[in-house]
């Protein structure tokens, strides 16, 4: 089990981490979710024992992981893609971290089994592609066979297959009562894949639920519309309570409305439709709605911006950009 309380964070003058509380029960997968800097990398550094916080604690079965006697039976990590020496093979790279902790060679050439790299393992990591290289780092946190995990998005570099060994992976490894906390920008997967949702803007958890409730609490669902008028995202926000999450192929996505409510701001305003169309609510959409509703209320801890500065112009992020 991993339970974080209250971690505070900074570099400097700036913090990254603010009271960063959370819970990863045993047999469960929370996914990790924030933007680019929001302290998902950070946080899971200090659970691992990489950096100290200014303020807080995080325990890893009750104990901080300096203090485990045996810590990579404690806690598997892939936290950084980078880690690999190019001229050592995969099996000497596992070898080197096998022998230290006693774990024997028949582990270590299980897990290339496991990983799907048996046919690789004594090939150079430099000959790798990026896929081949995360699979090893998934190898390397499941040497000790941990009791709970921390996992940097995993299925970076993953093709469709990889992705699908994945999921299937670490379901297992759930349901053998391993606690597991994964960072993803893949929401989609992550919806697949994870129990829980714990959400991260500027340092602050702002929501921590199951993925069901995370998502249903949210809107039932959103809408999507599209026209060749400029005018149509003005009209849209405003209309009471509508929010706009991004794009889709070309198409406004909007919470907080209906599509007849949308259609008839648009024949009101003599704006022609060529789509118009709602969806089941998606993790996106709730994950975009929640964190922009929170945007003006949540801020690093920065120099305000001068007067001077113009204020930057407002572009709605499509699906590419948020991956």
């Amino acid at each position: 089990m991993i339970e974080v309380t209250g971690l505070t964070k900074f570099y400097g003058s700036t913090r990254v981490l603010h009271d960063v509380s959370l819970t990863i029960p045993p047999g469960c997968i929370t996914g990790f979710v924030g933007p680019n800097g929001a302290g998902k990398s950070t946080t899971l550094r200090l659970i691992a024992g990489l950096e100290k916080p200014q303020s807080g604690t995080a325990l890893v079965d009750g104990r901080p992981m300096g203090e485990h006697p045996s810590p990579i039976s404690a806690l598997g990590c892939l936290l950084d893609a980078h880690w690999f020496l190019p001229a050592r093979s995969g099996r000497d790279h596992l070898r080197a971290l096998a022998a230290p902790q006693g774990i024997s060679m028949k582990r270590v050439d299980y897990l290339l089994e496991v990983t799907e790299l048996a046919g690789a393992g004594r090939m150079p990591v430099k000959t790798y592609s990026l896929g081949m290289r995360q699979r090893l780092g998934i190898a390397a946190a499941l040497l000790g066979d941990a009791r709970n995990y921390l996992l940097d998005e995993p299925a970076n570099g993953l093709d469709p297959h990889g992705i699908a060994w994945l999921r299937h992976l670490l379901r297992s490894e759930a349901e053998r009562g391993k606690s597991i906390l994964l960072s993803s920008h893949l929401m989609a997967e992550m919806a697949q894949i994870a129990d829980r949702v714990a959400v991260i803007s500027h340092g602050v958890i702002t929501d921590e639920a199951a993925l069901s409730d995370f998502v249903t609490s949210t809107e039932a669902s959103s809408v999507v519309v599209a026209s060749d008028d400029p005018r149509l995202a003005g009209v849209i926000e405003a209309l009471p309570g509508a929010q706009i999450l991004g794009t889709d192929n070309g198409a406004l996505v909007v919470a907080g409305t209906t599509d007849a409510e949308v259609g008839r701001a648009a024949l009101a305003a003599g704006i022609v439709l060529r789509q118009l169309s709602s969806r089941p609510i998606t993790l996106e959409d709730a994950y975009l709605a929640r964190t922009e509703s929170r945007e003006a209320r949540i801020r690093p801890t920065t120099q305000p911006p001068s007067p001077a500065s113009p204020a930057p112009r407002r572009r709605y992020p499509s699906r590419k950009d948020r991956r």
